[in-house]
């Protein structure tokens, strides 16, 4: 059962697991934001709101508004909520807040989509870029809620059909998995490997990507909320080290569903992950800071500990255009012992941002 999984541990920072690390991201950025979500038109009184869930509904209700106007306007209703959900990723590429706090509310348009062909017997409409942030919450909630509505829920069954189409096949079955826990919330270490058994049922990778959302679903699991030490045993408790490190990622999600401090993430690494599981961990705590808590990477215990969690506080925000190569290395020049190699960080990912170009350019000459 799980030797396609072992196979995947040393792609880890592959597609669907960056992607699923920004998706963290987006959750804990939007507990962090509270009354921060962003002032745009149409959205303005959402950060006035009072809590997370209503804040994340304000946004969900704004896109879905824009949709419902394209359809009103003679548009089919899957094309129109896929467009409207690619102006959130626009609009996010230009704000920051808005990107730590649209995956969470893509997630409830693409339920309330997903439970609207799914009750008809229709196929989803996939959007285009379904690795954006914003957009990848889309599919992952169509996921859901098609999920929710099948008449027969077998996986196996269900995978080939709904997640046809490949540019989105990643982030379908990474939301199927969200889907088992959602349709059956796990208790315990078995109701957690009964979920993962399930996902073992997909094909090749797709398998991995259920596993991935599996694990995130129980981080943020509020009914019944799965307490940090219980998260923590699963993560002990996983049957691989693939399945080990993909919960671990999820260690400062599950203290940012419980409510515990950022603080407190470092002693979790250090406590419930061990190998490359703890490095992961810590560089999602980097990312989870950002750079303008990098600092708080020279207080982590250990070298490689502290030098993942710069190499998380830089290379996502990097890549997305969230932070600009000069403003990186002028939050790098603030530390003292690991500044040579948050500096060395920087040029690497940015020369291979310019070769990466280079060759996508070259490719439309």
């Amino acid at each position: 059962m799980h030797s396609r999984m072992e196979g995947r541990h040393t792609q880890l920072i592959g597609s669907v697991l960056v992607l699923a690390i920004a998706v963290a991201i987006g959750v804990l950025a939007m507990t962090a934001l509270q009354r921060k979500v962003p002032v745009l038109p149409g959205v303005q009184g959402c950060e006035r709101l009072q809590g997370v869930e209503r804040q994340t509904s304000c946004i969900a209700r704004h896109y879905q508004d824009r949709a419902d106007k394209r359809v009103r306007d003679g548009a089919e209703r899957g094309s129109a909520t896929a467009w409207a959900v690619a102006q959130a990723d626009l609009d996010a590429a230009t704000d920051a807040a808005l990107g730590g706090s649209c995956h969470p509310a893509m997630h409830l348009v693409g339920r309330r989509e997903g439970t609207r062909v799914g009750r008809s017997n229709l196929r989803p409409v996939w959007p285009d870029q379904a690795e954006r942030l914003c957009t990848a919450g889309y599919v992952h909630g169509l996921a859901e809620g098609y999920f929710a509505q099948a008449a027969n829920p077998d996986l196996a069954e269900l995978y080939p059909s709904l997640c046809a189409v490949e540019k989105a096949s990643s982030g379908c079955a990474h939301g199927l998995g969200h889907a088992v826990i959602r349709k059956q919330p796990a208790r315990d270490v078995d109701d957690a490997r009964s979920a993962l058994r399930r996902c073992d049922t997909l094909p090749g990778e797709r398998a991995f990507d259920c596993a991935n959302g599996v694990y995130m679903e129980i981080a943020m699991q509020r009914d019944p909320r799965v307490s940090v030490p219980s998260y923590g045993k699963l993560c002990t408790a996983a049957a691989t080290a693939s399945w080990a490190s993909n919960c671990a990622i999820y260690l400062p999600l599950s203290a940012s569903t419980n409510e515990r401090a950022q603080s407190t993430v470092p002693k979790l690494c250090e406590q419930y992950a061990v190998g490359a599981a703890r490095t992961l961990c810590f560089s999602q705590y980097g990312r989870d800071i950002g750079t303008d808590g990098l600092r708080s990477c020279e207080r982590v215990a250990g070298t490689r500990n502290a030098r993942s969690c710069v190499n998380g506080a830089l290379v996502l925000r990097l890549n997305s255009g969230h932070i600009t190569p000069g403003a990186a290395r002028s939050a790098c020049n603030d530390l003292a012992p690991l500044r040579s190699y948050c500096l060395d960080r920087v040029q690497a990912v940015t020369s291979a941002a310019g070769e990466q170009q280079t060759t996508r350019s070259a490719r439309h000459a």
